[in-house]
């Protein structure tokens, strides 16, 4: 007796099922679609290629290396969607997006996780993502996205793996002599972090690293960034942050930037940092009425945050040294530039027309 059913019948395969398939991603706001249409990564091709090609890569003998833009686009992709070495090489594989923006039709052209990892680590022990930084910072100043209205600082938790140490030797890494420690053990020592430390905010455990930016009031895109250990107090960085075409102009600042108005003013800023209650002196309505017109402000910086946590899938590393933590900082503020840069495209378009 044949058997009948109520539920619908998969299809087979059509001639044009990849098309199908990249129209439905549109239509869905592939993130990636829009980045290749606004981004050129062929802009950053001068400075890879200074770092990742060598003599021996310059000529016609031996095997070819991996272009260094396909490399790079990898990494954006694998830091964009927070993604390990094996799951980079595997995502490829598996989502059309990916392979549509990378521009690989075939498995044998995907890159390899020992070779993504090869990569990244030439790029970082070069400092190259601080360069592509600046180059692409440079690109949006003179598409007229750098204003003059006011520069927002801020610090978020760059959390990194946690360590397994004795009490005697957490002694020995806060008073800088970690290095002395596991000498007899080379293998353990390498996955030993002596630069990562503990610290608490509202009865919450972080442990890693800190990452201080400076945000553009305006247009919301990072300007400079500076790594530290998780421990250091976000007011002990203003100055590394602040530049010289910052003079001039208002620097909005939480609570607990309180009472360093003077180094703010040392840069030639004018500080608006958020006032703070005390113990048996809490604040009064004027203060919390001039708080409240200063947070209006203030809190754009949070947007970014909210992006790096959110879309990003969050600030970490799961690398070892300060070294690493730099480099893995100052892509996440390149990748977090190139999206902000194509919402401003698609949302605020007025912006690019307006005078930095």
């Amino acid at each position: 007796m044949k058997k009948t059913t109520t539920y619908r019948q998969s299809k087979q395969e059509s001639l044009f099922e990849k098309e199908f398939t990249l129209k439905a991603l549109s239509a869905m706001d592939n993130p990636l679609e829009q980045v290749s249409a606004l981004v050129d990564f062929e802009f950053f091709r001068p400075t890879l290629e200074k770092t990742l090609l060598t003599e021996d890569c310059k000529n016609s003998t031996g095997r070819r290396p991996m272009d260094v833009v396909l490399m790079f686009k990898v990494i954006f992709l694998q830091r964009y969607y927070g993604l390990g070495d094996h799951q980079i090489e595997y995502q490829i594989i598996d989502r059309t997006s990916f392979r549509e923006f990378l521009n690989i039709h075939t498995v044998s052209d995907v890159p390899d996780e020992k070779t993504v990892w090869a990569c990244k680590n030439k790029l970082v022990k070069a400092g190259v993502f601080d360069t592509l930084f600046d180059d692409f910072r440079q690109l949006l100043d003179a598409k007229g996205l750098s204003f003059n209205e006011g520069k927002i600082i801020d610090a978020t938790f760059v959390e990194a793996p946690r360590q397994r140490n004795t009490r005697g030797e957490n002694t020995a890494i806060k008073n800088g002599k970690g290095d002395e420690l596991w000498n007899d053990n080379p293998h353990k020592k390498c996955h030993k972090d002596i630069d990562t430390r503990w610290t608490k905010k509202r009865d919450e455990k972080h442990y890693g690293y800190k990452g201080h930016t400076k945000v553009d009031k305006k247009s919301k895109l990072i300007e400079s960034y500076h790594t530290t250990a998780s421990s250091t107090h976000d007011s002990n960085v203003i100055s590394q942050l602040i530049t010289d075409k910052d003079k001039g102009q208002r620097l909005y600042l939480d609570a607990g930037y309180e009472g360093r108005e003077d180094v703010v003013k040392a840069n030639a800023m004018r500080p608006l940092i958020c006032e703070k209650g005390h113990r048996n002196h809490p604040l009064t309505k004027k203060q919390k009425k001039r708080n409240r017109k200063k947070s209006r402000r203030r809190c754009r910086v949070e947007h970014v945050f909210v992006f790096i946590e959110g879309a990003m899938h969050g600030s970490f590393v799961r690398t070892i040294g300060i070294a690493r933590a730099k480099s893995s900082f100052a892509l996440t503020c390149l990748v977090y530039n190139i999206f902000r840069y194509c919402q401003i495209n698609k949302y605020q378009p007025q912006l690019l027309s307006c005078k930095g």
